[in-house]
């Protein structure tokens, strides 16, 4: 891993069905009375008054394609601003359109995890239907991870009730790049079928098939079949099903595999494959994979229901494989640009979604085929390899 630090930790909620604002906000505001973890200030006190972070946003004036570039932006400029001393978190109710909304939930990174995050909107939904009525729901504990000088601005000492946090200035229009960049892993949707049925087959998790094609994507790029990369596991103990917390972490895994080796010889050794130090000491890697929490069934509740969950951590490595496995599949790779240009990231992707279909067709074939079987030629792809790989050293 590099020395650079995760920042804000950003997830979005995307709700479908007619949402009342005013009734979401009054359940919110019971969310952040109810659970005393929520209300923890930079010193690791709990208070007992915080000021509200909740901020609106209408954007169905606008097309399509103005809607995804104007959310893009906000996600970045919401990452660029700074928390204040308490709460350690914000929430943004985005308006998409009349029955689709996204809440955009930011929070410091010792503060919450996605899996906490999900455990939340379960009591929103919750509180929404009894119009902010607390009674019913539980209190939930909280664990704090280490605070230490957050990855944002420091911020001059406030007074004991700081105001509401300004509203984001709306984006501007010529914007400039964001340093983030993503590219999308096109999965035609009788090859995620057909994974999932791989998956059942050989008794792993979509996630394990995720891990092992990028291992292969990897091994590309590095020269070799021999490959170290981070895994980020939920690390929740199964005392802890109800606690909010940063359980999330990543670790270091390692995939070696021959030539004759198969998808299944590569996916079983990946299951069984420890996870963290090696025997020399911790083990370091600069590409990561980070398929969220375990698919849970979705959230419903009065006329709501929860149809995605996407988090967006400030990722220390260049290059991470972002993967939504439930109810479908969903992957991406999420990359810096300040050390990875978008060809070369598009070629990856597209390089990586080939290598699902190859797993998806036939896990016994042999892993020596895929370069028979190339989505680019063959000269083309060691010279993206190549240049992959240059970057990924030089970030």
């Amino acid at each position: 891993m590099t020395a650079r630090q995760a920042g804000n930790v950003q997830t979005v909620v995307r709700l479908a069905g007619v949402v009342d604002p005013g009734r979401l906000r009054t359940a919110a505001r019971a969310l952040l009375d109810r659970h005393p973890h929520l209300r923890t200030a930079r010193g690791g006190e709990v208070r007992e008054r915080v000021p509200f972070p909740w901020r609106e946003r209408d954007i169905t004036g606008l097309t399509i394609g103005e809607r995804s570039a104007w959310l893009d932006r906000l996600l970045r400029e919401d990452r660029r601003a700074p928390l204040g001393a308490a709460p350690l978190l914000r929430l943004t109710l985005v308006r998409l359109g009349w029955e689709h909304h996204d809440l955009l939930v930011t929070a410091h990174p010792a503060l919450l995890d996605t899996e906490s995050v999900r455990l939340l909107t379960g009591d929103l939904l919750r509180l929404y239907a009894t119009c902010g009525d607390p009674a019913p729901l539980a209190r939930r504990a909280g664990v704090l991870g280490p605070l230490g000088p957050p990855a944002e601005p420091s911020e001059p000492a406030e007074p004991p009730e700081p105001p509401d946090p300004p509203d984001p200035p709306d984006p501007p229009d010529p914007p400039d790049p964001p340093d983030p960049g993503s590219a999308e892993v096109v999965l035609p949707p009788a090859a995620v079928r057909l994974l999932r049925v791989r998956a059942a087959e050989l008794d792993v998790p979509v996630s394990t098939l995720v891990q092992g094609a990028w291992a292969v994507v990897r091994a590309e790029t590095a020269g070799c079949r021999d490959v170290v990369f981070g895994v980020t596991v939920p690390g929740r103990p199964p005392d802890a099903a109800t606690l909010l917390g940063p359980f999330a972490r990543t670790v270091a895994v390692r995939a070696v595999w021959g030539p004759l080796d198969t998808p299944a010889d590569l996916l079983a050794r990946l299951r069984r494959l420890p996870t963290g130090p090696g025997p020399d000491g911790p083990r370091t890697f600069d590409t990561a994979v980070d398929c969220g929490p375990p698919p849970r069934p979705p959230l419903r509740a009065a006329g709501i229901t929860v149809v995605a969950f996407r988090a967006l951590p400030d990722r220390p490595q260049p290059l991470t494989v972002v993967a939504d496995t439930g109810p479908g599949l969903w992957v991406r790779l999420a990359y810096h640009r300040t050390a990875f240009d978008d060809p070369s990231a598009r070629a990856v992707a597209a390089r990586l979604g080939h290598v699902l279909r190859h797993f998806a067709a036939d896990p016994h074939a042999s892993l020596g085929r895929l370069d028979e079987l190339a989505v680019l030629p063959r000269s083309l792809s060691r010279s993206v390899s190549q240049r992959v790989s240059r970057q990924l050293v030089n970030s």
